[in-house]
């Protein structure tokens, strides 16, 4: 998984949003797809300021995703399907997705910050 639109996939994939062969319902989930993007924007923030980098403006549900495969395979999947749930007003789906998300935030690497110390032979 490389962009929103393979995160949102699994999402739905997730909630059970697909297909009876396994593939996401476009025609009964339109409202959900066109809010992706921006939920997606939201859950990438998130993840961004763990790993210390800049979170990009996504434009397009084709952008590929700038956070570690880590972030994007166990994590992502997991924070968007729990605003999709919340805009479904699946209460059941959204709290399992949201302890689910909280819980591999811990997993998400963290940015590494580079510390130098300073000794003066006088101090």
């Amino acid at each position: 998984m490389k962009t929103v639109r393979d995160v949102m996939n699994r999402a739905f994939a997730l909630l059970g949003y697909t297909d009876r062969m396994g593939d996401y319902d476009a025609d009964k989930f339109a409202p959900q797809h066109k809010q992706a993007i921006s939920l997606c924007q939201t859950v990438l923030e998130d993840i961004c300021k763990i790993e210390g980098i800049e979170p990009p403006v996504l434009r397009s549900i084709d952008d590929e995703l700038p956070v570690s495969q880590t972030s994007i395979n166990l994590v992502m999947p997991y924070g968007l399907a729990m605003w999709f749930a919340q805009l479904d007003s699946d209460g059941t789906q959204q709290q399992i997705h949201s302890m689910l998300y909280n819980q591999r935030l811990g997993s998400v690497p963290k940015a590494q910050k580079r510390v130098t110390l300073n000794y003066s032979p006088f101090e």
